[in-house]
């Protein structure tokens, strides 16, 4: 790491060829150094290797026509245009990279639970799927760090309970985007009816409601088992009928007298990081 004036003084042979060869050091290292050149000149390369927390050292900038301020152009390890991909399962946090051109952001929240039923020839409702949205954030739109909050699943609701499904739980990228989770399945020795879909959220570019769960039967479904007559959630992301195992935001189908209902899926969170 060197860096340099890029003006040679006058002197004996020697002393000017050692300036020369520190110059091209500087020029070949493009100036690199954790603070910037003292002299700077328009559409000069820096590297600075200032480390910080999380920001990666080695940001690459170039000096600006006017030489009045640096742009930052990109990081060593990650060419112009590079992007990287962070999948929240679990609430965290999301810390800004130095180099950001922007950031494309998903959120789902939770689907809900369906719900139950003390009737052998009957079975709760579908619990709702998590709404769904997407936005684009410029780097000056976003904090250093931003509070990412996943949201749970509704969880399930006992056998022979004749109880309403849990609600997904929201679902927030910070202040930017939020999305609600789904409502519980009813309950019903009828056949329940079908959860509603999250909705009214707020933030981003885009945003769907999630879509509502199936009506449990009543048409003498078979006592002990998730059937056709347990409603699933919402389609865009739920399990299948009788599933026990939901995607990203999916409902969970209603129970009866003989089975629990099943959990609504948690939320998922997806960051797609630009340079």
């Amino acid at each position: 790491m060197s860096q340099h004036d890029l003006d040679v003084s006058n002197g004996s042979g020697a002393a000017v060829r050692a300036d020369l060869n520190l110059a091209l050091v500087a020029l070949a290292t493009k100036n690199s150094g954790s603070s910037q050149p003292a002299t700077m000149y328009a559409y000069q390369w820096w590297v600075d290797t200032t480390v910080g927390s999380p920001a990666t050292a080695g940001l690459v900038k170039m000096r600006n026509a006017a030489n009045s301020a640096w742009i930052e152009m990109w990081t060593v390890d990650r060419a112009p245009g590079y992007r990287r991909v962070h999948n929240f399962t679990a609430s965290g946090t999301w810390y800004k990279p130095d180099g950001l051109k922007g950031v494309l952001v998903y959120v789902k929240a939770g689907g809900a639970s369906g719900g139950s039923s003390s009737s052998a020839t009957a079975q709760g409702g579908g619990g709702g799927e998590g709404e769904y949205a997407w936005g684009w954030f410029e780097p000056g739109e976003l904090a250093g760090s931003v509070t990412v909050t996943v949201g749970a699943g509704g969880a399930l609701v006992a056998a022979n309970n004749n109880t309403v499904g849990n609600a997904g739980n929201t679902s927030s990228f910070g202040s930017h985007i939020t999305c609600l989770g789904g409502t519980g399945g009813t309950s019903g020795n009828a056949g329940g009816g079908g959860g509603s879909g999250g909705s009214g959220g707020s933030g981003g570019h885009w945003r769907e409601a999630g879509d509502r769960g199936h009506v449990g039967s009543d048409a003498g479904a078979s006592t002990g088992v998730n059937s056709v007559g347990g409603g699933k959630g919402g389609s865009t992301y739920s399990g299948g009928v009788g599933s026990t195992v939901a995607n990203s935001g999916g409902g969970g189908a209603g129970g009866s007298t003989a089975v629990d209902s099943i959990a609504g899926a948690a939320g998922r969170i997806t960051v797609i990081e630009i340079f």
